[in-house]
């Protein structure tokens, strides 16, 4: 397996982000979760095998629950912090704003969650024309209701949004993946009724997701992912035998940024709480250590998970910059007018 770089840059903002007027959700043990996870689609909405291939097509790409990145965010901490100290927090790629289309900054933002599988969850702010308005000035056209929502297409690309008072759900076709395979219309449609509770979501479909969801808790930003299953460790960059998930979360307070790296194991013996310990010291020689510039290292473990807790300062993180804010919908816009 190929490790992904999680943690590089871990002293950036980042940490999960909710909502605090939207409910959360529970997993079928009854473990309450933060309200973004309701979110989190099964794979089978996002990948679309029956629109082509087959069983034998090497270019089928079939659902899988093996990997799914994700990302989150509320921004709260991070727009008091620039207000407080005179500066502005925009992600990198973006002129300013956090949205190609809507004009969307930190202090518009209650809640969002995205994914580089291709789709984006945003709370705003904003009011229901303001949304509709700046996807129809970039090409988009009314294409019917669902369940209350507005959504609106483009002939430009395979983007599809629907719009619900100052909320926006999309799903576009993501970089890389074969277009015959994705239905953006019907993973909206699923993210929808996930975000309702009329369907199942992949916290309720994988305990590994709904375990990193809910350490990884309520934040400023967050970047978590599941994978295969790890078969060989390799403790000197972190990696696990039992591994089937992992995320990071950072809290914005003021002048202290808080941070947990949480990984999850397949069950509770896979977990190796010693070397993980060693790992995680900040001041361990090695060409790679991630925990270097963390202060106040704390390591935990409870069930099949083990959560690495520090801080640093809020001022470094803004002077570092964010890789863990990579652009969430695409960065060209469909029917751009400029």
């Amino acid at each position: 397996m190929t490790r992904r770089r999680l943690l590089e840059g871990s002293v950036a903002l980042a940490g999960v982000g909710v909502l605090g007027s939207l409910a959360g959700c529970s997993t079928a043990s009854g473990a309450d979760q933060p309200a973004y996870a309701t979110w989190l689609p099964r794979p089978e909405t996002i990948y679309d095998p029956e629109s082509g291939g087959s069983d034998t097509t090497e270019t089928r790409v079939a659902p899988s629950t093996e990997y799914l990145p994700f990302q989150a965010a509320t921004y709260d901490g991070i727009a008091e912090y620039a207000a407080r100290n005179d500066t502005e927090y925009a992600p990198p790629g973006r002129p300013g704003s956090l949205h190609p289309v809507v004009d969307l900054w930190v202090d518009n933002v209650s809640f969002a969650v995205w994914s580089s599988r291709g789709f984006q969850v945003s709370e705003t702010s904003l009011d229901r024309e303001q949304i509709v308005a700046a996807f129809e000035e970039h090409g988009f056209e009314p294409d019917g209701t669902y369940e209350g929502y507005q959504t609106l297409t483009t002939s430009e690309s395979p983007w599809v949004v629907a719009v619900d008072g100052g909320r926006f759900v999309e799903a576009w076709q993501p970089e890389g993946f074969p277009a015959e395979f994705h239905a953006p219309s019907r993973t909206v449609q699923w993210l929808v009724d996930s975000g309702a509770g009329r369907r199942d979501g992949l916290v309720e479909a994988e305990d590994g997701v709904a375990a990193l969801t809910e350490r990884l808790g309520m934040a400023t930003r967050l970047a978590g992912e599941t994978y295969e299953r790890v078969t060989e460790s390799d403790p000197e960059i972190g990696q696990f035998r039992g591994q089937v998930a992992e995320g990071t979360a950072r809290d914005v307070d003021g002048a202290t940024t808080e941070l947990r790296h949480v990984l999850v194991f397949a069950s509770d013996t896979d977990v190796p709480a010693e070397e993980i310990e060693v790992w995680a010291d900040p001041d361990r020689q090695s060409e790679v250590n991630y925990f270097d510039e963390w202060s106040d290292v704390v390591v935990s473990t409870a069930g099949q998970t083990a959560v690495v807790e520090g801080t640093v300062d809020t001022a470094e993180a803004f002077e570092w910059g964010d890789p863990f804010d990579s652009p969430s919908t695409p960065a060209t816009t469909a029917g751009s007018t400029e």
